[in-house]
This record gives structure tokens, C-alpha cells and sequence, in this order.
């Protein structure tokens, strides 16, 4: 709570969202901020990770629903403010804070960060102010393809509802995986044609003392894609995890295909 609170010197007070419908940039980054402010006084509690975890699985029931909303909603009525300070603009804000730090890299992340606090000091911002910096950064050291923007890929992820449950489907024959999304909904109700640019790290059995991990966008030269299907290159018997240190926030289901 400490540290929560000490984050809004900057997220917050510092610079301050345009309107409640970016409320996340408020309370995500301070949920975020939290974890890294404990991790570096207490480095053994591993409070990165763990606080990942919390986040990640405080959302999955709530945001399962048909009555969820997006990390940036719409708000036309003042009456409705204090109904959004709730576990998806805090907890869903903060994991997909962390998946962009993730896939971005560090150095980008931080530095990005630092152009959108020093340029909106005392003033206000919207998501797309942090969509610009992140962007102008990537296109300088990559992280990201450099023909994608921050915008194209994080407006997924804010400003739909839920989160994607991927199928995961390994052909044995041809080294392949065949990977598919699809929102999912616990009550199993309305068929959704949402899609997400995920983020999915891969990590195979030859490879695990590798330190830099592979991931894999659902997505093709024409944009996000509700299928995508790559050679990892593992034999049979050899494992290969998906989703590893959980950079995308998304449900992964595998499935094996033809033995060969």
C-alpha cells in the first residue's frame, strides 16, 4: 500500500489522466510501480513475479463475464466514476503494464516511460500520449517490429473487454504448432469475434538454458489474427511451454495432433 501510494507521486499527481476513462493510467502504473518499488528493498520476497501472478488470477473469474468492461472505458455520466475503481483498472491495468515492459524490453520501457513523465509533467495525458512515446522509443532500439505501433497492438488489450483463451495445437508430424484464440467467457454465452495481439513466449526442452526466450504474435503482415501456426523444430519427445513467465495475459489450453 506504501509503495502503491508513493507511485502516485508520479502516476497521478505528476501526470494526471485527461478524463476517469484512462483511470488506469492512474491506478495500473501505481498497482505496477508497487511491485518493482518492493522488489528493490526486498529483492528475496520476488514481489515482480508473485504480484504478476495475484494480478493475473484476481482478474480471470471477474473479467470472464459478459458484465465486465475494458481497462479503458467510456464514461459519459460523473454518476459512474467510482464504479471503475475497481480490480480490472487496477489489477488488469498493472498486467498489461507488465506485458508491455515484457516484450518490449526494459531499456525501451523505461525510457519511453521517462520521455511521457518529463513531457506531460503537470499536465494530462490520455492513453494514446503513452502510446506515442513507447512507439518513438521501439522505432529507435526495437523490441517490437518496428512496422507495428504501441497503439495497434495495446488497444486490444484496453479497450476490449476480457481476455483471449488460446488453443494450443502441436503436429508431432511437421514440428509445428498451430495456435488459436478466441475470448473466453465462463458462462459460455455469446460467440465473440474478438481478437488481441498476444504476446506468446515459447520456450522448448533444446533451448531451456537459453536466456533469451522466443515469442510468437498472433498476428501476420496484415494485422492480429484469430490463428497462427510456426516450426518450433522439437522432436516428440521433447517438451516446449507456452505462455512461459506469463507475458501474455491469456488462458493457454494444449492440444496434441498427429503423432507422425
Amino acid at each position: 500500500v506504501v509503495a502503491h501510494e508513493l507511485a502516485h507521486q508520479w502516476f497521478g499527481n505528476l501526470v494526471t489522466m485527461k478524463w476517469w476513462s484512462d483511470l488506469w493510467l492512474n491506478e495500473g502504473f501505481a498497482t505496477f510501480v508497487a511491485s518493482v518499488g518492493v522488489s528493490a528493498v526486498e529483492p528475496s520476497w520476488h514481489a515482480r513475479l508473485n504480484y504478476a501472478i495475484e494480478n493475473t488470477l484476481s482478474i480471470l473469474s471477474l473479467d470472464a463475464l459478459e458484465s465486465s468492461h475494458p481497462v479503458s472505458v467510456a464514461i459519459d455520466d460523473p454518476k459512474r466514476i467510482s464504479e471503475i475503481f475497481d480490480t480490472i483498472s487496477y489489477r488488469k491495468g498493472a498486467t498489461v503494464i507488465r506485458m508491455m515492459l515484457m516484450f518490449l524490453g526494459e531499456d525501451v520501457f523505461r525510457k519511453a516511460l521517462h520521455n511521457y513523465l518529463t513531457k506531460h509533467s503537470y499536465s494530462n495525458a490520455e492513453q494514446d500520449d503513452l502510446w506515442a512515446e513507447l512507439t518513438e522509443v521501439n522505432r529507435q532500439h526495437g523490441g517490437l517490429s518496428r512496422n507495428v505501433t504501441v497503439k495497434e497492438v495495446m488497444d486490444t488489450w484496453t479497450k476490449q473487454t476480457g481476455y483471449p483463451l488460446l488453443t494450443v495445437t502441436r503436429d508431432y508430424s511437421d514440428k509445428s504448432v498451430t495456435i488459436t484464440q478466441k475470448r473466453y467467457l465462463s458462462l459460455g454465452a455469446t460467440r465473440s469475434t474478438s481478437s488481441w495481439w498476444v504476446p506468446l513466449s515459447v520456450l522448448c526442452e533444446r533451448e531451456a538454458d537459453q536466456p533469451n526466450q522466443r515469442v510468437q504474435w498472433l498476428a501476420d503482415d496484415e494485422g492480429v489474427t484469430q490463428q497462427h501456426k510456426f516450426e518450433h523444430g522439437s522432436a516428440p519427445g521433447e517438451w516446449v511451454l507456452f505462455n512461459y513467465d506469463m507475458i501474455g495475459g491469456c488462458f493457454t489450453f494444449l492440444l496434441s495432433g498427429p503423432a507422425g
